[in-house]
């Protein structure tokens, strides 16, 4: 986290921990967490983390406030397999078993959703605004961001 503590789930709790391992707070969810998928830091005080078919934000500055400090970022019937995030991309991905990776904007330029990036799927893998299938080389003129790009070079050479 910013602040330099660990976060660990377990259950439905979601605990961080001070650097001398003491509980700094815990927090309650209304879903399992994964006990295979580590919370992951998202940057501006953010946690994601997989809770049964999900994932969700979490807001720690909000703990204790009258603000929900819990919101759920993704939904879908498969099992998530996978998480990351990437602070100088500012995006989320998702790795959803026998669907493929989702990518997520983090910060969008003019709404207050998340971007939907990159969807990827067993048998297509992109989206409209790329263009391509699995198996060719998207339009990657049309992708700015380096890091995406690389991923993308990537995914098309799995």
């Amino acid at each position: 986290m910013d602040d330099g503590r660990i976060c660990a789930c377990s259950r439905k709790y979601l605990f961080a921990f001070e650097r001398n391992g003491t509980i700094a707070w815990a927090l309650h969810l209304n879903y399992t967490c994964s006990s295979s998928i580590t919370p992951v830091h998202g940057g501006s005080s953010k946690i994601y983390l997989v809770a049964e078919n999900k994932v969700l934000k979490i807001y720690p500055p909000r703990i204790g406030t009258n603000e929900a400090p819990v919101e759920v970022f993704f939904e879908c019937a498969e099992e998530i397999i996978g998480i990351a995030a990437s602070l100088s991309s500012s995006c989320v991905l998702i790795n959803v078993k026998n669907r493929g990776l989702f990518a997520y904007r983090l910060y969008p330029m003019m709404t207050r959703t998340p971007d939907l990036l990159v969807r990827g799927e067993a048998s297509y893998l992109g989206t409209d605004l790329y263009g391509f299938h699995k198996g060719q080389m998207p339009h990657l003129e049309k992708i700015h961001n380096s890091w995406l790009r690389q991923l993308m070079r990537i995914i098309v050479e799995l």
